[in-house]
């Protein structure tokens, strides 16, 4: 079998299972990260190994996961970051492209020698890619799940970059004896639990609730801790970008508004969703 006949297999295989705007991706992980073939492989019409009794119990056993509506990402084990490979587990959030956006304009900044959080860490991947680009720079993650810290840890190995590694909930008062820092960046639990019959399937059942969902009564928790915790250990001048969901845009931007902040902005996304708030601390 080619290249092109395996694309053409897979399509007729998992069509049924897969929404269509997502079908086109989800057929090219498949590919390279099952199959290890590219797009100048698919260009070229390689032929695979693999004899097609191997090639039908690999995607047999996928169908079996999609129907399932489990992520792809979750069946492959891994995902691309920016410019990092990320293993992933059911321990961590599969990384979106919306948080690759705010860490892209995160990088724009000389981070060198800057002291830098990652706070809700998960799967490392957000702290990989700023130390994977500037060497210099202290990396710090911090996830209260030690199960995602053992991932962020192996995912630190792969891509070649140290990182340090604190296993620690943020709202334990211990947190703010950790040492002083320039940067800090999350992508923090937000969804109201009482929205969970809105999102798809996939993510309810598979994604870890811990870091998805958050009590309705105070949709706003982990906004008040990370603003508390900025006003406490960030030097001045130090940057903050943290993700948000668009529907408590107001009252976020109200909460950083008030306090030892300045140059508070909502940024958005290519979707011109209000994505991200960024700041700085007087």
């Amino acid at each position: 079998m080619n290249t092109k006949e395996l694309y053409i297999f897979i399509l007729e295989k998992i069509k049924n299972y897969i929404p269509s705007k997502e079908l086109k991706n989800t057929i090219n992980i498949i590919l390279e990260d099952i199959f290890n073939c590219n797009t100048v492989d698919i260009i070229k019409n390689n032929e695979i190994k693999l004899d097609i009794t191997s090639i039908e119990k690999i995607i047999t056993d996928i169908v079996e996961k999609l129907k399932n509506y489990e992520p792809i990402q979750y069946i492959v084990g891994q995902c691309k970051f920016l410019n990092c490979k990320i293993l992933l587990n059911k321990n961590v959030l599969i990384p979106r492209q919306e948080t690759e956006e705010m860490v892209y304009n995160l990088l724009k900044t000389d981070l060198n020698n800057k002291q830098i959080i990652d706070i809700c860490s998960g799967s490392g991947c957000i702290g990989i890619s700023i130390k994977k680009k500037y060497i210099n720079a202290n990396v710090t993650c911090i996830d209260i799940d030690k199960s995602a810290i053992e991932l962020a840890r192996k995912n630190s190995i792969l891509n070649n970059v140290k990182i340090n590694f604190i296993n620690e909930d943020i709202f334990n008062e211990k947190i703010l004896s950790i040492r002083n820092f320039d940067i800090l960046i999350s992508n923090p639990p937000y969804i109201p639990e009482s929205y969970k019959n809105t999102l798809e399937k996939k993510i309810v059942l598979h994604e870890p609730h811990i870091a998805l969902f958050v009590k309705n009564e105070n949709p706003l928790i982990f906004y008040e801790r990370l603003k508390l915790i900025i006003e406490n250990k960030m030097n001045t001048n130090g940057l903050f970008f943290i993700e948000i969901p668009d529907y408590f845009e107001k009252e976020i931007i109200t909460l950083f508004n008030r306090g030892l902040l300045k140059k508070i902005r909502i940024n958005k996304d290519l979707n011109n969703k209000s994505r991200w708030i960024s700041g700085e601390k007087i």
